[in-house]
Formats: structure tokens, C-alpha cells, sequence
């Protein structure tokens, strides 16, 4: 039931969260009840599980209590496992809150489906199905915080069972799933330059490397009205300077498309 994240230690999920309702539930609540004991009791649920004519009662589940103790103590739990990751750690803790919470209400869902279930059936089925149906269950009664609400009463069959286990099954496989952290990594300077600006930086690059060729100046006179040689030219008015626009003769025609976008 442990869980890998990113190559970390495992997390096992399900075991802590096992773990700790139940040490919120028996001790926990006992606890604070006596440390809060104007919350203790205001919002409660008991539930009862009867085979035929045999009952079992179960842990009386304070609605306040137990949960907000759970929260404390599994956001401490992370933070001893999680504590090493840094930033990360606190997307963990509210995916892994979200999971809890998410799985609890696929639970509470499917239990409703099957309760819905077994009263559109119920008329439908011989007798003797229907006793078969009725004698494994549970029962349970809500009591609720306000003083005008009466305690709620339901009762549950085999239908309801199956739909509280299928929940059970969904909750695991919700809280087992190991949380996605995105890292994001920084691009370089490289990285986001446009295709122009990289065009530049290696026409730069190519001038600083290579060395300056013989400038022709059109605006020394000619003899005969024909163009200058280089040879005719005088080394005074070479132009060395390592700028991108030089006065030269066009010897070769090398097309580049730049931010070509057609339409």
C-alpha cells in the first residue's frame, strides 16, 4: 500500500490514514471532548450492525472533533515526510487533502446510490428475497448541532452494504494515488530568443570571427567612368570597423526567410 513520488521515500497513504482515524476516533475524541466540552457531542453519528437478530453496536463518531483532529495530525504527517521537498511540499499537502476529502464524498455517493437502490426494489421482490435482503445491515442515527432538527434515522440492507463496500474500494484507490507536482524549469536566454534575434547573433558572431575583407568606396571617382578595382583603391579608405553594414560588391545572392508567416 506505499506509494512512490518522484522517486522519494514512499508515502504509505493508506496505512496513515487508517492509522490515524482510528487513534482520532477512540482516544482522540475522548480527548478534546474534555478539553472542548462545549463542541463535544453537538454533531455526532452512531452506527449499529445487525446480522438477523444479533446487533453490534459501533464507536459513537463525533462530526466536529474527529475530523478536525484527522486534519492536525495527517498535515503534521506530511510535513515530517514531505518536509525535505521544499515549495513542492505544500502542492502535495493540498492534492493529498483533496484526495482525502474527494474520497469521502465517492463514499457518502455511492452509499446513497445503493440506498436508492434498495427503496426502488423493494416493492419488486418476493418476500423471501426481501427478508434475506433485510436481515444484514446497519442502521445508524445522526444527530445533528441544531436544537430544532431531530435525530435522523436510516436503516440499511444487503444493497446498502454492497454500495458502502464498492465506496470503500474508490476511497483506497483515491487516497493511494500519488500526487502530480509540475516542475517548471527556467528557460535560457538561448532558449527564448526569436528566430530573428538568433539570426543576428550569429551574423555578429560570423563578423567578429572572420576577418575584414577590402571595402570599396563608391564615392572615389572613377577612371573612364568604369567602376574602381581594388587594386585602384587606396588602404586609407578601407573601412576595418566591425559593424553589420559594410560598402561592398555583391558577388552572391543568398535569400533567408525571416518571420516568414504565410497567409
Amino acid at each position: 500500500m506505499a506509494i512512490s513520488n518522484g522517486g522519494q521515500k514512499p508515502f504509505p497513504a493508506v496505512v496513515i490514514v487508517v492509522a490515524l482515524f482510528l487513534v482520532c476516533l477512540f482516544p482522540g475524541q475522548l480527548w478534546i471532548a474534555h478539553l472542548l466540552p462545549g463542541i463535544a457531542g453537538r454533531a455526532t453519528i452512531k452506527a449499529n450492525l445487525f446480522i438477523q437478530d444479533v446487533t453490534i453496536p459501533m464507536p459513537v463518531i463525533d462530526l466536529i472533533l474527529v475530523p478536525g483532529l484527522f486534519i492536525l495530525i495527517y498535515l503534521v504527517v506530511i510535513l515530517i515526510y514531505r518536509g525535505s521537498l521544499g515549495g513542492s511540499v505544500w502542492k502535495e499537502i493540498a492534492q493529498r487533502f483533496w484526495g482525502v476529502l474527494s474520497g469521502l464524498l465517492i463514499l457518502l455517493f455511492c452509499i446513497a446510490v445503493g440506498g436508492l437502490i434498495a427503496y426502488l426494489v423493494q416493492g419488486h421482490l418476493p418476500v423471501d428475497i426481501r427478508n434475506g435482503i433485510d436481515s444484514l445491515g446497519a442502521s445508524t442515527e445522526i444527530n445533528l448541532p441544531y436544537a430544532g432538527y431531530k435525530a435522523v434515522h436510516s436503516q440499511g440492507n444487503v444493497i446498502v452494504l454492497v454500495g458502502f463496500a464498492i465506496g470503500v474500494v474508490l476511497y483506497i484507490r483515491k487516497i493511494k494515488r500519488a500526487p502530480v507536482i509540475r516542475q517548471t524549469v527556467k528557460l535560457t536566454r538561448e532558449q527564448r530568443m526569436t528566430p530573428y534575434q538568433r539570426m543576428l547573433r550569429e551574423r555578429r558572431q560570423q563578423v567578429s570571427t572572420t576577418p575584414n575583407r577590402p571595402v570599396t568606396d563608391y564615392s572615389l571617382p572613377a577612371p573612364d567612368n568604369k567602376f574602381p578595382s581594388f587594386d585602384s583603391i587606396p588602404t586609407s579608405h578601407i573601412n576595418r570597423s566591425s559593424s553589420l553594414c559594410h560598402i561592398q560588391p555583391l558577388r552572391t545572392i543568398r535569400p533567408e526567410a525571416v518571420n516568414y508567416r504565410p497567409l
